[in-house]
């Protein structure tokens, strides 16, 4: 081995087997940065200066060889670019960068907390700019109203046969404005009798485990500042897992986020009403429609096997939604983290909430309701006093993990005090979202 090279592999020798092995020990994982995230935290003495300035300097002359590769393709479009033999010197060079990366990557990985703080501060003009997405996130109350609705959207479907092999199960009510709010969910299916099984599946699965996993894609948003974004499916799945996990999901976990995904891909909503074309007394319906997800692309490993992609790329609000109803409703980030059995009441209460100002007005519910929302009707139906043990625990959780502020039993229901907004300070200036 030449001698240059071997002063390289001989100073980072050490390092590079630590390196080595605890990257290998972290499995999947992905972290975000910017080279002003790195610049601040150098500046800050957050990082060390030898992996700072190294960064730096290689993203500097990366973006060097890159636009002389391109000046040259302008200058010689037909005429490619020579490769040359490596000098030893470069040689050392490209295998000192090729350690520091290795370093750079552990470090950032070791104290993600750094960055996680650094992107709070450089998204303050996020998605929503009086949010802390530490606590809290928010959802667009063009949205978040309607799917206000989802227990009797849920409950009241019907079921129509589009052509051999395709249904749609169909419902819609009306809200206090009078415009018509609708659920349809498409899905592939060989007989009637199987699509009612797969619709029956539908309505127990949007009110718990798919509720949670669109309200993960939704917590995402929040925290990258942006309604349409890629990510790691295993991120998002961190959003909603009952533990904390950093990379480790088995394949059957994968399976059935991606099959939860893919079913709020299929589920529509839709408000529409009446209005009158300016300057005339003709009336026409006007209609928005949104998917609860778009998936508009993704990564997965080229093997035949693999059922759920690497990353995903989605967005939560269709452009086209009116600019109004852009103004959040907010809810609480342990939301996601609730037993599926409890998350469509605190979505719901949170919801109320929010259309009656939050915190300034208590909400009170009759225990029909509540036995609905928290998947206690069956045990209401046929033991009415466990269902209230039940409910009284499930109350007690969603104060527990701060859902809302407390609760108080009454005669014919309960009393709900919901949690305070916690809002954070931002610029008088917000930016443009839409």
């Amino acid at each position: 081995m030449h001698e240059t090279l071997n002063i390289v592999f001989e100073k980072y020798k050490e390092k590079h087997k630590e390196v080595e092995k605890y990257l290998k020990s972290q499995g999947e994982i992905q972290i975000t940065f910017s080279v002003a995230h790195i610049k601040k935290l150098l500046n800050s003495g957050k990082i060390p200066k030898e992996l700072g300035e190294w960064f730096l300097k290689d993203y500097e002359n990366i973006e060097k060889r890159l636009f002389q590769r391109r000046e040259f393709l302008k200058s010689y479009p037909d005429n490619p670019i020579e490769e040359r033999s490596l000098t030893f010197e470069e040689e050392a060079k490209l295998y000192e960068d090729m350690f520091l990366s290795s370093q750079f990557l552990m470090y950032l990985i070791q104290n993600k907390h750094l960055l996680e703080k650094e992107e709070s501060l450089m998204t303050a003009q996020g998605l929503f700019n009086d949010i802390d997405t530490v606590e809290e996130f928010g959802v667009a109350n063009c949205i978040s109203n309607s799917l206000y609705h989802l227990r009797e959207l849920l409950k009241t479907m019907k079921l129509v046969s589009l052509y051999e092999g395709l249904f749609e199960a169909k419902s819609s009510v009306r809200n206090s404005k009078g415009e018509a709010i609708s659920l349809t969910y498409t899905f592939p299916a060989h007989t009637e009798e199987e699509a009612q099984a797969i619709l029956k599946n539908y309505q127990s699965t949007m009110a718990t485990k798919g509720l949670k996993v669109w309200m993960a894609y939704w917590i995402m948003a929040n925290k990258l500042g942006r309604v349409e974004y890629s990510c790691l499916m295993i991120d998002v799945m961190k959003m909603v897992a009952d533990e904390d996990r950093e990379a480790f999901f088995s394949v059957k976990e994968k399976e059935e986020h991606w099959a939860l995904t893919k079913m709020l891909r299929l589920s529509k909503l839709s408000r529409e009403r009446k209005i009158r074309k300016k300057g005339t007394s003709t009336e026409v319906l006007q209609w928005v429609e949104q998917p609860f997800l778009e998936i508009q692309g993704g990564e997965k490993e080229i093997t035949a096997e693999d059922k759920y992609p690497l990353t995903v790329s989605v967005r939560v609000l269709m452009p086209r939604m009116d600019k109004k109803g852009f103004a959040p409703t907010i809810y609480k980030n342990n939301t996601a983290l609730l037993s599926p059995s409890d998350t469509l009441l605190a979505f719901l209460l949170q919801t109320r909430a929010g259309q009656m100002n939050r915190g300034s007005k208590n909400l009170h519910y009759d225990w029909d309701f509540i036995f609905e929302a928290g998947n206690l009707q069956p045990t209401a139906l046929s033991n009415p006093r466990g269902a209230k043990a039940k409910a009284r625990k499930k109350m007690d959780r969603l104060q527990k993990n701060e859902i809302i502020e407390k609760w108080n039993e009454e005669l014919m229901g309960v009393c709900v005090t919901p949690k305070k907004q916690t809002r954070k300070e931002c610029d008088k200036d917000k930016k443009n979202i839409t």
